[in-house]
């Protein structure tokens, strides 16, 4: 991972140092190239608002890769409307497992400017992509949302619902992430929508741990949740009117297994099922099962 010159402020041989004290198998550097300043170097306090946010506006972010006997690479990755510091870095991971520069199980040393780390100069951590974070990325399971820390709230609160259950009971439950517009044609509710007539701030997974709980209660009534690719609670208790005639089921699949099929095969939405058998959480896309989780 040696390089030739320094960047955010410290010597790529610190860089390299702390690459190898933590056992980092690549170092990614993430700069806004549209900041004129030069932000990499004359390291100082700042004061409290001295920095202005300007990801409102187009651009994009230049990423460096170093990586042990091989070339360092460097590309642009343009601006999404994602504006938290954690999606950002996740949508910016999901890019390099996109473009093979990272795999699974790889350790990363990520050096970000003061445009990402806002009133610090520089912020440095170390990131795994772990077999969540690389299925994400290599199957592109995010394309549609407005960040990837989406799915992972979904995933995370699927698999506490797999592992506790409820009430002592195993619960099986079914998560819809798409366009609502898309979905409203093959949806209809079972009951009365728990989530009608809520602030959608108030609904946001993403943004509101509280939610969990209510999601884990919800998560006991038949039917499925569905969700925005903005990550905000659209329905729960909601029943899939799809056609499965034509899916051939796998041994121990069950009607949700086949609606998580059918509805991601008709619609660019993403499905993660609950299995109440075992509490394995499993993600369909394109009509296929793409990952099972424990």
């Amino acid at each position: 991972m040696e390089t030739e010159e320094s960047i955010v402020g410290l010597s790529l041989e610190t860089l390299n140092q702390l690459a190898h004290e933590i056992k980092a198998d690549c170092i990614v550097t993430v700069s806004d190239q549209d900041d004129n300043a030069d932000i990499w170097m004359d390291i100082e306090v700042l004061k409290e608002g001295e920095i202005e946010d300007d990801r409102e506006d187009e651009g994009s972010y230049t990423i460096q890769v170093y990586r042990e006997e091989k070339n360092p690479v460097e590309y642009l990755f343009k601006k999404t409307k994602t504006r938290q510091f954690d999606g950002i870095i996740a949508e910016i991971v999901s890019d390099l497992i996109k473009k093979s520069y990272v795999t699974q199980n790889m350790k990363l040393l990520i050096a970000t400017d003061r445009t990402l780390a806002k009133k610090y100069n520089v912020a440095l951590f170390a990131f795994d992509v772990n077999r969540v974070l690389y299925r994400i990325g290599k199957f592109n399971l995010a394309e549609n949302m407005n960040s990837e820390t989406v799915i992972e709230s979904v995933i995370e609160v699927a698999q506490e619902i797999g592992a506790e259950g409820r009430e002592g009971k195993q619960v099986g439950t079914l998560f819809v992430i798409g366009e609502p517009k898309e979905l409203e044609h093959y949806t209809k509710q079972l009951i009365m929508n728990p989530f009608h007539g809520y602030d959608k701030d108030l609904l946001n997974i993403v943004h509101n741990d509280n939610l969990k709980e209510t999601i884990k209660n919800f998560a006991q009534l038949d039917g499925a949740f569905t969700i925005n690719n903005d990550g905000d609670l659209l329905s729960a208790g909601t029943y899939l009117d799809v056609d499965t005639s034509n899916i051939k089921p796998y041994q121990g699949w069950g009607t949700k297994h086949l609606a998580a099929t059918a509805i991601t095969k008709i619609t660019s939405s993403v499905a993660i099922l609950v299995s109440e058998s075992g509490g394995a959480v499993k993600i369909f896309k394109n009509g296929k099962l793409v990952l099972r989780l424990r």
